[in-house]
């Protein structure tokens, strides 16, 4: 059977007809009743979506990249959700702020931007070692672990 024979008219949504109502039917039944407007709003926003998806998991192939071309002088790298987007964060294994290291960062910093503009970040330069301090930065329940060791419970939970 030829490819031609089989094709179906697209079923066309024009958010130029404003409040006209269209019901959509997925497969397990739900009735969604919008206006043609609404309905390609919801269109575009899931292809925004699914292009911040992409974004999202390449920013974190290429923090990771970063992160094992700099092992040596990091001790820990997280990606962790923070109030308008996402952070980087990089544990040094200096006890203190590692100035040799901030050059690398600003380029990281500006390459992400670049790279990938859905996926606002910010990265910054943690104090490591102590666990409990870490915490002051970030969640380890909500931080994605690039390198190095996961965060260890508060020593209140180990005590328990």
């Amino acid at each position: 059977m030829a490819a031609s024979a089989t094709r179906q008219q697209p079923i066309m949504l024009d958010f130029r007809d404003g409040n006209r109502p269209v019901v959509v039917a997925p497969e397990d039944q739900d009735r969604f009743i919008m206006t043609c407007e609404m309905a390609a709003q919801a269109c575009r926003q899931a292809m925004k979506m699914q292009e911040w998806r992409e974004q999202f998991y390449a920013l974190l192939g290429a923090v990771n990249r970063w992160a094992q071309s700099n092992a040596p002088r990091i001790d820990a790298c997280y990606v962790s959700p923070i109030e308008g987007g996402l952070a980087v964060f990089i544990v040094p294994k200096a006890q203190r702020y590692d100035f040799d290291l901030s050059d690398s960062l600003t380029d990281l910093d500006i390459s992400l931007a670049a790279d990938y503009p859905l996926c606002r970040c910010d990265v910054m330069q943690i104090p490591g070692a102590d666990p409990d301090r870490l915490r002051t930065f970030l969640d380890p329940q909500k931080a994605i672990l690039i390198h190095g060791q996961p965060i260890r419970p508060h020593s209140q939970v180990e005590a328990q």
